[in-house]
């Protein structure tokens, strides 16, 4: 049977030889660049934000004030640093479905200088067509196809006072419209002379009356084909004069963007819609360089709020960025991370359009890092099952709660889901770790590699600690 044999005081406690540093505090050394005794944790951090493969998500498991955020995140960012940018995007008009926002996507830095150009394009259509229909040219073109209208309603009109004529009446313009009447001595019969005529001239007269007015009704009745043979003529004139004008200016920015097939549909798009909206251009250029109040500042703000589905929102700015981003969010709500529809008040009531959609997290991570607090997306409501549909579907997908719970009913946007290629760093516990593995089926697929910081760790920074107190 062996004893426990006791230890000298010189063996309780390491002493260091003072002689054998080379500074004088503590202060003066450089920090830390890697972890100490940490190779295996740092292994399975690189290769986790190394694996481009879905489900290849990162969670840092370890003791709460440990290191874990500052050791991923220097991890995460010394890898980011050696990949490129990721992509502009950004939410655009759909004509054809206004409650359904296309996405654009843009080389890196470009998405910038589209809205710009885009905002340059309409006023330079305003300006344009303001213009070019202000000119003689069109107006006489103008005058010329309401002059061929307007000869042909008055041949009408002269074919039946002739006719009228033979039949001893008259057409006359009435406060309730055209009438006949019938005629004595090239004059106006007046009603009391009209009824001291025998009962059967009167009957007579009252006959031919009918007939000419039978006749009156079918000439009126084809006045609003007229009319719209006439608005068709004017579109056409309009259509001919805008193309045109259009031409030169869609030419110079498609320029721009050649190869970005989108982009060119797009422009093309507004070009059509332009062609059908000109009454917007041309009553926004009116009111531009007046002073606006009362029912003049109603009708410049709705031809101002329609010029806005010309306009471009940038969901995602990469032209500042130098690699992939990697974003940490410690508000991890449910629309912080997928993102937003808001509403704005307009006469009285709630109205939303494209351009009032705003980025989430995801938005800003896509291309690159994403760190967020297990524990925190858990107590928000709807993040975690938020968060995995866009890493199972691959891609970002914006709604409401409600809408999502499939509760509400009111119309909203629906945006086109932007696709997401991002990878999702969590870090937490380990008892949260092991809760997740077991009662969501999910978890494991998605997090397919984790880091593992377990007391090693811990006594490496006790010691780091220990060091510099000393």
């Amino acid at each position: 049977m062996s004893f426990v044999k006791s230890l000298p005081p010189e063996l309780l406690r390491r002493r260091a030889d003072p002689a054998q540093f080379q500074f004088a505090t503590t202060l003066e050394l450089p920090e830390l660049t890697t972890a100490i005794g940490q190779e295996r944790p740092m292994a399975a951090i690189h290769f986790g934000v190394s694996m481009h493969r879905a489900g290849y998500n990162v969670f840092a498991l370890g003791a709460t004030g440990v290191g874990k955020y500052t050791l991923v995140r220097k991890a995460v960012e010394e890898r980011a640093a050696q990949e490129p940018a990721p992509p502009d995007w950004c939410y655009v008009n759909n004509f054809n479905q206004p409650y359904r926002p296309k996405a654009l996507k843009l080389p890196t830095g470009r998405g910038r200088a589209f809205r710009q150009d885009m905002d340059r394009l309409v006023d330079d259509m305003q300006s344009a067509l303001s213009s070019a229909f202000e000119s003689e040219e069109y107006q006489a073109r103008r005058r010329a196809v309401e002059g061929e209208f307007q000869d042909l309603q008055q041949a009408s009109l002269l074919a039946l006072q002739e006719e009228a004529k033979q039949r001893n009446l008259t057409l006359m313009r009435t406060p309730g419209g055209l009438a006949f009447a019938p005629l004595k001595d090239d004059n106006v019969l007046p009603p009391d002379d009209f009824e001291k005529l025998p009962q059967e001239e009167q009957k007579r007269i009252q006959a031919e009356v009918e007939v000419m007015q039978d006749q009156l009704q079918k000439v009126l009745s084809k006045a609003p084909r007229w009319e719209r043979e006439l608005r068709h003529q004017l579109r056409a004139l309009n259509r001919e004069v805008a193309s045109v004008v259009l031409h030169d200016l869609h030419a110079e920015i498609a320029e721009k963007y050649a190869g970005l097939d989108d982009v060119l549909a797009y422009l093309d798009a507004v070009r059509e819609d332009v062609n059908d909206h000109l009454g917007d251009f041309l009553q926004a250029g009116e009111k531009k360089h007046e002073s606006v109040d009362g029912e003049s500042q109603v009708a410049f703000t709705e031809s101002w709020s329609a010029l806005r589905r010309y306009q471009v929102n940038l969901m995602v700015d990469s032209a500042e960025l130098t690699g992939a981003p990697v974003i940490y969010e410690s508000n991890p709500t449910y629309m912080n991370l997928t993102g937003r529809v808001e509403q704005m008040a307009q006469m009285g009531a709630l109205v939303t359009d494209f351009t009032l959609i705003k980025p989430g997290m995801l938005h800003r991570a896509n291309g690159g890092y994403l760190l967020l607090d297990a524990l925190k997306v858990l107590i928000s409501p709807y993040s975690w099952e938020g968060l995995k549909r866009a890493l199972q579907f691959r891609q970002i997908q914006i709604e409401s709660p409600l809408q999502m719970l499939s509760l509400s009913s009111t119309i909203s946007l629906e945006p086109e889901p932007i696709p997401l290629d991002f990878k999702v760093i969590l870090l937490g516990d380990r008892m949260l770790y092991y809760l997740l593995s077991e009662a969501d089926p999910d978890f494991n697929e998605l997090l397919r590699s984790w880091p593992t910081l377990r007391m090693r760790w811990c006594a490496a920074i006790k010691a780091r600690n220990c060091m510099r107190s000393w």
